[in-house]
């Protein structure tokens, strides 16, 4: 019994790299008798399920890392994982340049991830964070339209519609949102609109996908190396890590998971570094301007990772997206915001679908700019993602005027 009391005590436990001693987010822990899977945060913190017995299995694992498993009775506070050594199979990759993988992956791209126009349902949960505090979480079941757009003259694009919302649900801390507002000043204060402060609309993998890969081909300030085959969901994977650097300040690391016979995509994650990003997003003249204005804004290091699955036709498309984008903005206060994005996407594909254009878009901004209250409808859908102790006890605290 007092075991048993000892496991529902630990809310969350961190991981770090073994090496560099540094939090690693986009763990993932599986607990043997739950379907889903938590991820670790940007501070290597990654939530337990509520009810944990002594006999539960936890596995804790991310791609590159020696994978762990403990009986929750033996869990500890803190995890260390262990980059995995890597043996490179000379024959198969030496000879090519790691970015000449990446460029025969973007050739085959159209044969391993979109070979026709489908649609595939999502649900997306963002949640914007404020001190700790949610200022606005929304969530939404909506129907995504991929297909190769006819007459353009890019080489590598995909075109989709405007996404359609079928099920939104909204919930706004009222106070929060107007305390922001009221630190910014009256200039910038006016100049900020929380209706457009939505991804829903980008919820295009294969848009984003290759959005990645056109800016992997043409920036020739990423250094590429091998990292060696690893195992990807069943699936050998040739691993790539590309290194971005700026007046040799090395701003992220991305790595590319390509499944080694056919180069399909299976994965990539984006992981920014502890150095101060503000540069990279902001132009000199905007920050000059948010100077003048007395508002400080620094960008830090963020996170996405981007993976997809095998369909019964074949092809591969979207499985998971997360971003963790922190930013914090000083003027009257300090507010430490923190953007949170995941969707997930419904395995069944329809291929019966037509593209649905600007009225779509009418009518989702409709939907969004009603004050009527919706209920939560996420644990309906199979291909939700699962909601969080931190994240209801979040929830019961927002303010509504």
């Amino acid at each position: 019994m007092v075991m048993c009391q000892a496991i529902q005590a630990q809310n969350y436990l961190y991981v770090f790299d073994s090496a560099t001693n540094t939090p690693l987010t986009g763990v993932s822990l599986a607990v043997s008798r739950y379907s889903s899977i938590n991820f670790s945060d940007l501070e290597g913190r990654v939530w337990l399920p509520r009810q944990l017995s002594a006999y539960d299995s936890i596995q804790v694992s991310c791609l590159g890392y020696e994978r762990k498993i403990y009986s929750a009775s033996a869990l500890p506070t803190t995890i260390f994982l262990s980059p995995r050594n890597y043996i490179l199979q000379a024959a198969v990759i030496r000879p090519i340049e790691p970015k000449t993988y990446i460029q025969n992956a973007f050739d085959s791209f159209y044969s391993n991830h979109l070979p026709k126009a489908f649609s595939q349902k999502v649900f997306y949960r963002e949640e914007f964070i404020v001190n700790n505090q949610y200022a606005r979480f929304q969530e939404m079941d909506v129907e995504v339209y991929q297909f190769q757009k006819n007459k353009d003259s890019r080489k590598y694009y995909v075109s989709g519609s405007f996404p359609k919302v079928h099920k939104f649900y909204k919930k706004d801390d009222s106070f929060l949102l107007n305390d922001i507002k009221a630190s910014l000043g009256k200039i910038a204060g006016s100049q900020f609109k929380y209706n457009y402060l939505t991804g829903y609309s980008y919820i295009k993998g294969v848009n984003m996908l290759n959005f990645i890969f056109t800016q992997l081909l043409e920036n020739k300030d990423i250094e590429y190396k091998y990292l060696g085959i690893e195992n990807v969901k069943g699936y050998q994977a040739i691993h790539i890590r590309g290194h971005y650097f700026k007046n040799k300040v090395n701003y992220n690391n991305i790595d590319i998971y390509l499944e080694e016979n056919t180069l399909a995509v299976l994965y990539i994650t984006v992981q920014a570094n502890d150095e101060n990003l503000t540069k990279q997003f902001l132009d000199f003249k905007t920050r000059t301007i948010l100077w003048l204005l007395g508002i400080k804004i620094n960008v830090k290091k963020y996170y996405s990772k981007i993976q997809f699955t095998q369909t019964k036709h074949g092809f591969w498309t979207v499985d998971d997206f997360m971003l963790m984008f922190p930013v914090s903005i000083e003027k009257k206060k300090k507010l430490d915001m923190y953007l949170n994005i995941g969707y997930r996407m419904d395995p069944s594909l329809n291929f019966n679908s037509k593209p649905l254009g600007y009225s779509v878009y009418q009518e989702n901004q409709h939907l969004f700019d009603t004050k009527s209250e919706n209920l939560r409808f996420s644990d309906e859908l199979k291909y939700n993602i699962p909601i969080l102790p931190s994240q209801i006890e979040r929830l019961n605290r927002m303010r509504i005027k």
